[in-house]
Protein backbone atom coordinates (compact mmCIF):
# COMPACT_ATOMS: atom_id res chain seq x y z
CA UNK A 1 0.00 0.00 0.00
CA UNK A 2 3.00 2.33 0.83
CA UNK A 3 3.88 1.58 -2.26
CA UNK A 4 0.84 2.16 -4.28
CA UNK A 5 0.71 5.71 -2.14
CA UNK A 6 4.38 6.88 -3.47
CA UNK A 7 2.93 6.43 -7.50
CA UNK A 8 0.58 9.07 -6.81
CA UNK A 9 -2.14 7.90 -8.05
CA UNK A 10 -5.05 6.25 -6.32
CA UNK A 11 -5.93 2.65 -6.23
CA UNK A 12 -8.83 1.04 -5.18
CA UNK A 13 -8.41 -1.33 -1.94
CA UNK A 14 -9.43 -4.29 -4.37
CA UNK A 15 -6.40 -2.86 -6.84
CA UNK A 16 -3.98 -3.08 -3.87
CA UNK A 17 -5.84 -6.38 -2.58
CA UNK A 18 -5.09 -8.20 -6.63
CA UNK A 19 -1.44 -6.84 -6.21
CA UNK A 20 -0.83 -8.34 -2.48
CA UNK A 21 -2.45 -11.65 -3.43
CA UNK A 22 -0.53 -12.14 -6.95
CA UNK A 23 3.08 -9.82 -7.33
CA UNK A 24 4.75 -11.46 -3.84
CA UNK A 25 8.13 -12.87 -4.90
CA UNK A 26 10.16 -9.78 -4.44
CA UNK A 27 10.44 -5.93 -4.17
CA UNK A 28 10.94 -5.17 -7.37
CA UNK A 29 8.27 -7.26 -8.86
CA UNK A 30 5.61 -5.51 -6.62
CA UNK A 31 7.46 -2.09 -8.25
CA UNK A 32 6.80 -3.07 -11.61
CA UNK A 33 3.31 -4.42 -10.92
CA UNK A 34 2.40 -0.72 -9.46
CA UNK A 35 4.50 1.13 -12.34
CA UNK A 36 2.78 -0.84 -14.58
CA UNK A 37 -0.85 -0.33 -13.37
CA UNK A 38 -0.29 3.36 -13.11
CA UNK A 39 1.83 3.92 -16.66
CA UNK A 40 -1.53 2.28 -18.36
CA UNK A 41 -4.05 4.04 -16.60
CA UNK A 42 -1.71 7.45 -17.33
CA UNK A 43 -1.25 6.27 -21.23
CA UNK A 44 -5.29 5.16 -21.96
CA UNK A 45 -6.65 8.17 -19.64
CA UNK A 46 -8.59 5.51 -17.41
CA UNK A 47 -9.03 5.62 -13.86
CA UNK A 48 -7.32 2.87 -12.02
CA UNK A 49 -10.01 0.19 -11.56
CA UNK A 50 -9.47 -3.62 -11.35
CA UNK A 51 -10.29 -4.42 -14.80
CA UNK A 52 -7.25 -2.29 -16.08
CA UNK A 53 -5.28 -3.75 -13.25
CA UNK A 54 -6.03 -7.23 -14.20
CA UNK A 55 -5.23 -6.35 -18.18
CA UNK A 56 -2.03 -4.55 -16.96
CA UNK A 57 -1.03 -7.51 -14.91
CA UNK A 58 -2.95 -10.43 -17.46
CA UNK A 59 1.00 -12.10 -17.43
CA UNK A 60 1.19 -12.18 -13.78
CA UNK A 61 -2.20 -13.61 -12.70
CA UNK A 62 -2.81 -16.83 -13.38
CA UNK A 63 -4.60 -18.13 -15.78
CA UNK A 64 -8.66 -18.69 -14.98
CA UNK A 65 -9.49 -21.73 -17.06
CA UNK A 66 -12.25 -20.18 -19.08
CA UNK A 67 -14.70 -22.27 -20.74
CA UNK A 68 -15.27 -20.76 -24.40
CA UNK A 69 -18.17 -21.57 -26.25
CA UNK A 70 -18.66 -21.56 -30.19
CA UNK A 71 -21.66 -19.11 -29.48
CA UNK A 72 -18.86 -16.83 -27.80
CA UNK A 73 -16.32 -17.21 -30.32
CA UNK A 74 -19.63 -16.07 -32.68
CA UNK A 75 -21.14 -13.24 -30.14
CA UNK A 76 -17.71 -11.42 -30.30
CA UNK A 77 -16.61 -12.01 -34.04
CA UNK A 78 -20.08 -10.68 -35.07
CA UNK A 79 -19.82 -7.95 -32.71
CA UNK A 80 -16.08 -6.82 -34.25
CA UNK A 81 -17.03 -7.05 -38.13
CA UNK A 82 -20.63 -6.01 -37.93
CA UNK A 83 -22.17 -9.08 -39.41
CA UNK A 84 -25.28 -11.23 -38.31
CA UNK A 85 -24.16 -14.10 -36.13
CA UNK A 86 -26.79 -16.21 -38.32
CA UNK A 87 -25.39 -15.41 -41.47
CA UNK A 88 -21.67 -16.60 -39.60
CA UNK A 89 -24.00 -20.08 -39.48
CA UNK A 90 -25.57 -19.88 -42.65
CA UNK A 91 -24.58 -21.28 -46.25
CA UNK A 92 -24.11 -18.13 -47.43
CA UNK A 93 -20.53 -17.46 -49.05
CA UNK A 94 -19.82 -13.69 -49.51
CA UNK A 95 -16.34 -12.55 -48.71
CA UNK A 96 -17.94 -10.08 -45.90
CA UNK A 97 -19.25 -13.37 -43.91
CA UNK A 98 -16.75 -16.12 -45.23
CA UNK A 99 -13.91 -14.28 -43.95
CA UNK A 100 -15.44 -13.56 -40.24
CA UNK A 101 -16.74 -16.96 -40.38
CA UNK A 102 -12.97 -18.16 -41.06
CA UNK A 103 -11.80 -16.71 -38.25
CA UNK A 104 -14.77 -18.01 -36.36
CA UNK A 105 -13.38 -21.73 -37.17
CA UNK A 106 -9.82 -20.76 -36.53
CA UNK A 107 -10.47 -19.49 -32.80
CA UNK A 108 -12.59 -22.41 -32.59
CA UNK A 109 -10.28 -24.64 -33.26
CA UNK A 110 -7.41 -22.97 -30.85
CA UNK A 111 -9.78 -22.10 -28.47
CA UNK A 112 -11.94 -25.02 -27.70
CA UNK A 113 -11.96 -28.74 -27.35
CA UNK A 114 -13.76 -29.51 -30.25
CA UNK A 115 -13.25 -31.54 -33.13
CA UNK A 116 -12.71 -30.74 -36.86
CA UNK A 117 -16.55 -32.23 -37.02
CA UNK A 118 -18.10 -30.71 -34.33
CA UNK A 119 -16.60 -27.05 -35.58
CA UNK A 120 -17.94 -27.53 -39.14
CA UNK A 121 -21.21 -29.13 -38.00
CA UNK A 122 -21.99 -25.81 -36.02
CA UNK A 123 -20.86 -23.78 -38.99
CA UNK A 124 -23.67 -24.92 -42.03
CA UNK A 125 -22.87 -28.52 -41.64
CA UNK A 126 -19.77 -27.63 -42.81
CA UNK A 127 -17.14 -30.77 -43.68
CA UNK A 128 -14.00 -31.29 -41.45
CA UNK A 129 -11.79 -29.89 -44.35
CA UNK A 130 -13.65 -27.40 -44.35
CA UNK A 131 -12.32 -26.30 -41.10
CA UNK A 132 -8.77 -27.14 -41.49
CA UNK A 133 -8.71 -24.98 -44.99
CA UNK A 134 -10.24 -21.91 -43.02
CA UNK A 135 -7.64 -22.65 -39.80
CA UNK A 136 -4.57 -22.98 -42.29
CA UNK A 137 -5.31 -19.85 -44.15
CA UNK A 138 -6.04 -17.37 -40.80
CA UNK A 139 -2.56 -18.86 -39.84
CA UNK A 140 -1.10 -18.00 -42.22
CA UNK A 141 -2.09 -14.84 -42.85
CA UNK A 142 -1.76 -14.05 -38.82
CA UNK A 143 2.08 -15.05 -39.57
CA UNK A 144 2.17 -12.43 -42.31
CA UNK A 145 -0.43 -9.85 -42.03
CA UNK A 146 0.87 -8.23 -38.78
CA UNK A 147 -3.29 -6.44 -39.34
CA UNK A 148 -4.81 -10.07 -39.03
CA UNK A 149 -2.73 -10.59 -35.97
CA UNK A 150 -3.66 -7.88 -34.09
CA UNK A 151 -7.37 -8.69 -35.26
CA UNK A 152 -7.03 -12.61 -33.87
CA UNK A 153 -5.34 -10.80 -30.42
CA UNK A 154 -7.78 -8.81 -29.87
CA UNK A 155 -10.96 -11.09 -30.45
CA UNK A 156 -8.40 -13.46 -28.34
CA UNK A 157 -7.88 -11.35 -25.23
CA UNK A 158 -11.57 -10.57 -25.65
CA UNK A 159 -12.49 -13.75 -25.34
CA UNK A 160 -10.28 -15.01 -22.65
CA UNK A 161 -10.97 -11.82 -20.22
Amino acid sequence: ARKVRMQGVRFPDEVVQLIAENVCSNIRELEGAVNKIAGMAHVYQRPVDIGLAQEALRDLLPKKSVRISIDDILRTVSEHFGVQMRDLVSRRRPHSIAYPRQICMYLARKLTSHSLEEIGGYFGGRDHTTVMYAYDKIRKEVEEKPETAQVIELLTSQLTR
